[in-house]
Order: C-alpha cells, then sequence, then structure tokens
C-alpha cells in the first residue's frame, strides 16, 4: 500500500506540474493517471475480461485500454474519492478506500469505476430524474439540453412528459397545434440513441414516462408495436392507487388535462393534476374509457412488444423514504432480473441467483471451452440500463441490453450493433437439471403436457402415427421405473401399453 501512495504522489505531481508550466489539460496524457500493476495481478478472462477492458478501463487518446488489471482500477478510483477529503486525509482514505474494492469485496457503481481519477468531466452517478419539461418549445428544448449533458458524462436519465399538452392541443402563439408528447417523445429518443455515446463507453439510457390520466396516454402504451418508433427509449406508465381501484371496480376512467386558455397555466402547470385541481383551476375531459380496458391496453402491449412498462407511482411515492420532502414524478432505466440462465441446476433466473446467493454452475458452450460447467465468480448488480428485445425468425427470445454481446457467425457482437441478417449461436450443449428430478421425469412430462391426459385415477401419454408409436415401449419403461422407485407406492401400480 506504501508503494500505491508513493506511485500515485508522484503522479499527481506530475500533472501539477504540467498545469503549472501553463500545459493545457489536452497535453496531459491519460497515461498521467495510470497506476502500476502489482506484483500478482487478478487476471480476468472471457467475458468478464472484455467487460472490464470495454467498460471501465481508462483509455489512451486512442481508445485502447491502459489498464489491463482490476488493481489499477482500484487504485485510480482510490486515489480519486480521496481528493475530496482534506490534504492531511488523502492518504487514509486512499488505503481505505483500495482495500474496501479489492478483490471485489465492494463493487462501486459504473460511472465511478470508469470515471474517478480520470482527467474526464464525468458523472459519478449513474441515475439522474429530471424536472419535467415545460409545455412551450423553449421548455421542451431545454429539457432535452438537459438530458443530452447527463448522458455526455455518463449517467442515465428519466423524465415524465405528462406536463406537455396532447396532440391537437392550441398554440396560440404560433396558431398552429401541438404534435403531442409522444412525437417530442421521438426527439428525446434521437438526442439520446443516435447522439450521445455515454461517458465514451456507453449509449445514453433514457426512461420516457406519461401518466395514467394523460389524454395521449393510448398512443404513448401503443407506440412501440411499431419497432422503428423511439428506439433510443425505455416507455413506462405511471399508474395511480385511484386507476387500479378504478380497474378492480370496472369502472370509467377519465382522460383529461388543464384547461390550457386558463390564464395561470403557463404560470403553475407543473404536471400535477391533482394540486391543479385542488386549486379550483379548470380541467378539460379528452375521453372517458373503461378503467380495464385501458388496463388490458397495457398488458397486450407489453406481451407484443415489451413496452410499456408500469410504475405504481403512489405507492412508490408512500413507500419513499423521501415523501416528506419530495415527490416522485419517474424513474431511471432498469435491467429487468427475469433473464434465464442455464445451470446445473436448471433454468434460473438471474435475479433469483443474485438474491439466494446459492452455489451453482453455468453452463458453457461446446464452441467456448470443452468444459460443460464453470462456477462463476458472481452475481452482482451492475447498474440501470435500456433494454432491448432479442427475437430469432425460429421463435427464440432475449431480453438484453445493448452492449450485450452476442456469439454470431461473425465473432462476438454487441446487440446495438446486431443486422437481420445475422445468423446468432444457440447453445450446442444440453442444460442440467438440477438436484431433484431426472431426464426420464422430464421426458414423461414434457409428453404428458404435449400429447398427454391427465385423469382423477390415471395418467395417458398418447402416441399418435407410427414414428410416435415406436416410442411408447420405451415410455412404458421409464414410467414403470419411476413409479417402482417411489416411496409413495405401496400397492400394485399397472403401467402398460395399448394399442388402439
Amino acid at each position: 500500500m506504501q508503494q500505491l501512495i508513493e506511485t500515485r504522489k508522484t503522479k499527481a505531481k506530475s500533472v501539477k506540474k504540467k498545469l503549472t508550466n501553463g500545459e493545457s489539460k489536452a497535453h496531459i496524457s491519460n497515461k498521467d493517471f495510470v497506476f502500476e500493476a502489482p506484483d500478482n495481478p487478478s487476471v480476468l478472462d472471457g467475458i468478464r475480461k472484455d467487460v472490464f477492458l470495454d467498460r471501465y478501463s481508462l483509455k489512451d487518446e486512442e481508445g485502447s485500454p491502459i489498464e489491463r488489471y482490476p488493481e489499477q482500477m482500484w487504485k485510480r478510483v482510490a486515489w480519486g474519492i480521496s481528493q475530496q477529503e482534506k490534504p492531511s486525509l488523502r492518504k487514509s482514505w486512499q488505503e481505505k478506500f483500495y482495500r474496501a474494492m479489492e478483490d471485489f469485496k465492494f463493487v462501486p457503481a459504473g460511472r465511478i469505476l470508469s470515471g474517478a481519477g480520470t482527467p474526464y468531466q464525468v458523472t459519478y452517478y449513474n441515475c439522474y430524474v429530471i424536472p419535467s419539461p415545460k409545455d412551450s418549445r423553449g421548455g421542451i428544448m431545454e429539457n432535452i439540453t438537459m438530458t443530452v449533458e447527463i448522458q455526455a458524462r455518463g449517467g442515465g436519465v428519466g423524465v415524465n412528459l405528462s406536463t406537455l399538452r396532447p396532440r391537437g392541443s392550441r398554440v396560440r402563439k404560433v396558431n398552429g397545434t401541438s404534435s403531442g408528447p409522444v412525437n417530442w417523445a421521438a426527439l428525446y429518443s434521437t438526442a439520446n440513441h443516435d447522439v450521445i455515446q455515454q461517458g465514451g463507453s456507453r449509449r445514453g439510457a433514457l426512461m420516457l414516462m406519461i401518466n395514467d390520466w394523460h389524454p395521449d396516454v393510448e398512443e404513448f402504451i401503443t407506440v412501440k408495436q411499431d419497432l422503428t418508433k423511439i428506439p433510443g427509449a425505455n416507455l413506462s406508465v405511471c399508474v395511480s392507487d385511484a386507476f387500479m381501484e378504478a380497474v378492480a371496480k370496472d369502472g370509467d376512467w377519465d382522460l383529461a388535462f388543464p384547461d390550457i386558455s386558463y390564464f395561470k397555466y403557463d404560470e403553475e402547470w407543473d404536471g400535477d393534476l391533482e394540486k391543479w385541481k385542488s386549486k379550483g383551476y379548470p380541467v378539460s375531459v379528452h375521453k372517458t374509457i373503461k378503467a380495464k380496458v385501458l388496463w388490458s391496453m397495457i398488458a397486450e402491449a407489453a406481451w407484443k412488444s415489451a413496452e410499456p412498462g408500469v410504475v405504481f407511482i403512489d405507492r412508490y411515492n408512500k413507500l419513499s423514504n423521501t415523501w416528506y420532502f419530495e415527490k416522485i414524478i419517474a424513474t431511471n432505466p432498469c435491467l429487468t432480473g427475469d433473464a434465464l440462465v442455464s445451470t446445473d441446476k436448471g433454468l434460473i433466473t438471474i435475479k433469483e441467483l443474485h438474491e439466494k446467493r446459492t452455489a451453482f454452475k453455468v453452463l458453457i458452450d461446446g464452441r467456448l471451452s470443452d468444459v460443460r460447467f464453470q462456477v462463476p465468480q458472481k452475481v452482482v448488480e451492475t447498474g440501470k440500463k435500456q433494454v432491448y428485445r432479442l427475437i430469432t425468425r425460429e421463435g427464440y427470445e432475449l431480453r438484453l441490453t445493448g452492449d450485450h454481446k452476442v456469439l454470431t457467425e461473425k465473432g462476438w457482437i454487441k446487440a446495438l450493433d446486431l443486422k437481420m441478417q445475422d445468423r446468432i449461436f444457440i447453445s450446442n450443449r444440453k442444460g442440467g437439471f438440477g438436484e431433484a428430478g431426472s431426464l426420464d421425469e422430464g421426458q414423461v412430462l414434457g409428453w404428458l403436457v404435449g400429447d398427454g391426459t391427465l385423469k382423477a385415477t390415471s395418467a395417458v401419454l398418447s402416441f399418435f402415427g407410427e414414428e410416435k408409436r415406436e416410442l411408447a415401449p420405451r415410455f412404458a419403461q421409464m414410467v414403470d421405473q419411476m413409479v417402482a422407485g417411489s416411496q409413495l407406492v405401496n400397492r400394485a401400480y399397472p403401467v402398460g401399453r395399448q394399442a388402439f
């Protein structure tokens, strides 16, 4: 550790000397911020190495990694964070920070790992929620500018667009009509997806939201069924307790918005419809529908295109630790935990693997290793990112982040860089069946579900056609062995075949 401190002090003096001599930041090489590797560094391989070098290692001016080992990153981050302390305490805190991160005991958020201790003006926060835009062209462009600036520095952004007047509403100052929040959402998407590469290491992450009472909520719910629309953002509907109560009671639901002609509109409208109503200000009901119809629309759209998500916003605020001084209006994008991982114990969601923290092994594709199962280092929450849906022509489906690499005939390709004609490799090995059950049980139960009948006193497996009938003796044998080995059997149990 003493060597770590002295090495970094030398680096810091070198940078300080260059600045003192009048050299601009452009003449300070990123190599001035690189620590020496230890004698026995952590050796990463496979995807762990790829992710480290691609996302977290400090890069040179050409974008190539110049930190080869995690220890170099930990030293840089520890030094960078310790600079916020008083000069007399920095050495002590640098050592404490390093020891906390060493061997991955504590893993800071991704923006900290990639940005701390570097010469870049980047954020140390992964996630931001910014105020809703003012309902004006200037207000919207100012909000988009804020989004772009945050994302350029590496932060993900969440925005609630419920402040924006519905499609077709009058815009008095230009004698025109509004295009509505969904069209403006497309502009946010373009700025995020096509313009920003966050902090030099990832595309911008953006969550756009709208409240369940907004007159354009139906358009918002269905827009992403066209996969070319708003590709640079996730969408979610803020669902209130009142709406869910209306769904439960099969009640009506008003799609409403403040009267934009009211003289207080420009000055006081901030997206809080209940507050607006409580002041006695006028509201225009654009449409009344059954709450169940809207709820079914959300469910069907999510089934078709994995969008939109829902946020139970009232419950969110009630359970928030900061309920007493702020109202939550949106969230930052997040990665779903429902991705299935093929393990030695069967298919298990990554969320369950993270929460239970039980030992398991991951199935390895035969084209990558001769070893069938390997023990992963650990399952960790790495941050919040935009999620995409990858669907093959044969019906295989995977939800993944844009920077997730997929094995193709051309090699590993990031999901966002995949083309329609790319051919994707599917695992060429059978997964595990876990500690309970057996292959025979899985085959029998599979056939029972597919071509079988379950009665009160018996189970029938049906084999139609000559080819399937040839399998009947084998399945009869499997069932016989399964029943014979059961501890529940205390009497003769008939198993046989019957031709029809």
